[in-house]
């Protein structure tokens, strides 16, 4: 295929930088995406580089796996709509269902980040026009409340000590109950419930912690301060 000299200088313009070529690739995804049959020539001409660069595109694309149904325009007020556009109303009704009964609403921290979410899942599933709905399902949803007090607050402790890079101090349950220094680094969900990661602030070695083992969690403070223990 023959490439004119144009074509080599907007392709050489196109790719002089990241955002350049980001830029054109998503647009090219959402010519695709608003026209259901567009020419390798059209796409080559509303992007502005030529048609070799446009198989690149398509390239870069279908290695991304990215569809065109799912891309949103910049500042788009109705991009949580598109979003979801693929999904019926029992599949966003099951996913509200879910994210209000997952086990890990039963620490409060992550109980409101999960409310954060299925909340915005239903002003998306309240939103779908009624002649769209084929809706068997009928969940009546109230979402589960967090259960273990004292594990959600040290969960808080921990991941507030976590964001202002403060030392936490905890003991655990075996052979020594000492509090340790450690340096807060995440919180992990895993199939058996939360651990959380730190870094022992003496040995500077990485571990994680069952947090059904700690027997007690609190914020290192200066000595003028009386600290919080959980």
């Amino acid at each position: 295929m023959n490439v004119s000299p144009e074509c080599r200088r907007r392709d050489k313009v196109a790719c002089g930088g990241n955002m350049s070529k980001t830029r054109r690739v998503m647009d090219l995804a959402r010519l695709i995406r608003d026209r259901s049959n567009v020419t390798i020539d059209e796409m080559s001409k509303e992007c502005g580089v030529s048609e070799r660069t446009v198989y690149r595109y398509l390239n870069t694309l279908a290695e991304l796996d990215i569809p065109g149904g799912y891309l949103v325009e910049p500042g788009n007020e109705g991009g949580e709509k598109n979003l979801f556009s693929r999904l019926g109303d029992d599949d966003l009704d099951i996913i509200a269902y879910c994210l209000g009964h997952n086990p890990l609403v039963r620490y409060s921290y992550i109980a409101k980040r999960l409310g954060q979410i299925r909340r915005k899942v239903l002003r998306i599933r309240s939103k779908l026009p009624e002649s769209r709905s084929s809706s068997v399902l009928q969940i009546a949803d109230v979402p589960e409340r967090a259960t273990n007090p004292r594990e959600s607050e040290m969960v808080e402790v921990f991941a507030t000590a976590k964001v202002k890079s403060s030392v936490v101090l905890i003991s655990t349950q075996g052979l020594s109950q000492k509090l340790r220094p450690y340096q807060p680094v995440a919180i992990k969900v895993t199939r058996d419930g939360l651990r959380l990661v730190v870094r022992d602030c003496r040995s500077r070695r990485k571990k994680e912690i069952e947090l059904v083992d700690v027997l007690e969690l609190r914020v290192k403070q200066p000595r003028h301060t009386s600290p919080k223990t959980v």
